[in-house]
């Protein structure tokens, strides 16, 4: 009987896991994770901070499934013996996922009292601080930093979001798109700073200080880091390939280079059918990463992951989609702003011609269709 080890209890791992075993009732499952709480959905705990708690699930549908969870840190990997050495004991494997997720990136300003959206403990740290709070401070731009900007504010607190560049989203999705979602933040009533380049996060009397370079400060009750995340993979050692961002380097098919062993999720930078590099943080894109190796391993083919990267959030009620893998300021950019009661834009990137993404703001159906197109097989070369 074969052994699958899967190293993370994230959307791929899961996705992995459970598909394999629709697949073939028969091999040995161990998924090794090292969160307690595991395993739990990931993207409400930065979308998600008031109603109900969040609390973990799947532990029952797993056991019953026949899959083996453990609750251990993996240390070190041993290509030679087929061996990962956990914080417990040592497991062999037939076949490896490796889908270790990612960890909070930090900054020389961040401390202890600074929080973060990474997991369900720090989700429900969170959510008890602001039974106390008025006040918060989002250190970040991306999209986790402006959902908690979105879900504080939806809170009842007064909400600023810090970032770098001159608009939110500008370098990812053009000044158009970014923007249109800069007004929809405002008209909600988050406050933008942009050009932001934090020095320190100090506590004063009951509240936190937040300094930028540029000399001004403000203060808030309770500070938030959104500045994203790092591959979780220096327990590997090198054993496989990483890339200089930490990343494991993976062919079209998420194969490693060493033999029986992928990788799937927001650890993996892959080469797509066309020979381009391509990497996602993305809960949907890592999800069918999983079960595309499953189904892989099970029919024992090497088949390309075609997909185009996929993403969404919820952001004061509006529906924020993309798909594909582009370079907005190096793209020719096609832009529909339609009137009506919602805000919306739609926007679809393209060079040279050939069709490399989209982004829509209440926009479903665009995005939907151009997703539909990338994911065509006659169409991979256009996801680069």
């Amino acid at each position: 009987m074969k052994t699958t080890v899967i190293v993370g209890a994230g959307a791929a791992g899961l996705a992995c896991a459970k598909r394999l075993r629709e697949l073939d009732h028969h091999r040995k499952i161990v998924i090794i994770d090292k969160d307690s709480d595991s395993p739990y959905e990931r993207p409400p705990l930065s979308k998600a901070l008031v109603g109900p708690s969040l609390s973990t699930s799947g532990r029952a549908d797993l056991e019953a499934a026949d899959i083996c969870l453990v609750t251990a840190e993996a240390k070190a990997l041993d290509t030679e013996k087929r061996l990962v050495e956990t914080s417990k004991f040592n497991i062999h494997f037939d076949e490896l996922v490796l889908a270790p997720g990612s960890t909070p990136r930090t900054a020389s300003w961040s401390n202890p009292d600074v929080f973060n959206v990474h997991s369900l403990k720090d989700n429900s740290r969170l959510r008890t601080a602001l039974t106390t709070a008025s006040s918060a401070l989002v250190i970040g731009g991306g999209f986790i930093g402006a959902e908690v900007a979105a879900s504080l504010k939806k809170a009842g607190l007064d909400a600023k979001l810090l970032f770098r560049d001159e608009q939110l989203f500008l370098k990812r999705l053009g000044p158009e798109a970014a923007s249109v979602i800069e007004q929809v933040h405002r008209e909600a009533g988050v406050d933008l700073v942009p050009n932001a380049q934090v020095q320190s996060v100090t506590a004063t009397d009951s509240q936190q200080l937040v300094a930028l370079e540029n000399g001004q400060n403000y203060k808030a009750d309770l500070v938030v880091s959104g500045i994203g995340s790092a591959p979780d993979t220096a327990w590997l050692h090198m054993k496989v390939g990483i890339n200089a961002s930490g990343m494991v380097t993976a062919d079209s098919a998420l194969r490693t280079n060493r033999s029986g062993i992928w990788a799937a999720g927001d650890s993996v930078s892959w080469i797509t059918p066309d020979g381009i590099s391509a990497q996602s943080g993305h809960w949907t894109t890592a999800k069918d990463q999983g079960i595309h190796i499953a189904e892989d391993i099970v029919r024992g083919s090497h088949s390309p992951f075609i997909d185009a990267p996929y993403f969404w959030s919820m952001q004061h009620n509006n529906l924020l989609q993309g798909v594909g893998s582009f370079d907005a300021g190096a793209c020719e950019r096609e832009v529909v702003i339609a009137e009506g009661p919602r805000t919306n834009i739609f926007v679809t990137y393209k060079r040279q011609g050939a069709l490399h993404g989209a982004f829509g703001l209440n926009s479903p159906q665009g995005v939907l269709a151009v997703r539909n197109e990338l994911n065509q097989p006659e169409n991979i070369a256009s996801v680069a």
